[in-house]
């Protein structure tokens, strides 16, 4: 681990619940496919409904394709296709997203201070969908999504091409940020990053080696990447 007072030489971050609330804003996505389907609503709640689409999308990991299916298996009086709904959801699943400041002001400060910095994300290349509509695409120097490279997290080849792409080398003086106790933090560890973990208020899994930080937002690594001077 990088020792009190010294700062880690560069960063990667996981995108989704990391840099930006994928949570949130799928959930305004349920929402919004709720209300665009007047035939959900003759037969659900929307606290029901929405609550059953979050689950149908387990986090994003059902992607795009399977979750439109299990919704019209889910309610099959929807009238609209698979084709159309798919339409539907990339016409909204970027704008459903927002940038948080304190993210937007920790990275724009990186690149001010010059130190390497990317996003390492599982996904599609729609991914890329999200970093457009939050603006990360035009501040982040390094972008690795799986779909694109063929290795998904914890895959120790998608972190080394991140570190490929920064010019950085595996070692504990590059810091991983993300949520996913093993895709994130135990796929790091394996190439020997330091890894921090945004916990969102959950409890670190029994079992697992710990992180080398917890955190709740990504800005609160600020003093660990080297953005906090001591006095």
């Amino acid at each position: 681990m990088v020792k009190p007072g010294s700062a880690y030489t560069g960063v990667l971050f996981d995108l989704d619940n990391t840099l930006v609330d994928r949570d949130a804003a799928f959930r305004r996505i349920a929402n919004s496919l709720f209300e665009s389907q007047p035939c959900i609503e003759e037969r659900a709640s929307r606290r029901f409904a929405v609550a059953r689409i979050i689950e149908l999308d387990e986090r994003g990991r059902a992607g795009r394709d399977l979750l439109m299916e299990r919704v019209l298996h889910e309610w099959p009086a929807i009238e609209t296709s698979h084709a159309e709904l798919l339409d539907w959801c990339s016409a909204n699943y970027g704008p459903s997203f927002a940038m948080d400041e304190r993210v937007t002001d920790l990275v724009e400060e990186l690149s001010r201070i010059r130190k390497p910095w990317g996003i390492v994300t599982n996904g599609t290349t729609r991914q890329r969908e999200t970093l457009r509509a939050v603006g990360l695409d035009a501040l982040c120097p390094c972008v690795v999504v799986s779909g694109e490279l063929g290795h998904r997290k914890p895959d120790p080849e998608i972190f080394h091409e991140a570190l490929r792409c920064l010019g950085l080398h595996a070692g504990e003086e590059v810091l991983f940020v993300g949520d996913d106790p093993v895709a994130d933090i135990g796929g790091a560890r394996t190439v020997g990053l330091s890894t921090a973990w945004i916990h969102r208020g959950r409890t670190w899994p029994d079992g697992l080696p710990l992180p080398d930080h917890e955190v709740s937002h990504p800005a609160d690594l600020a003093t660990h990447l080297g953005l906090v001077r001591h006095p």
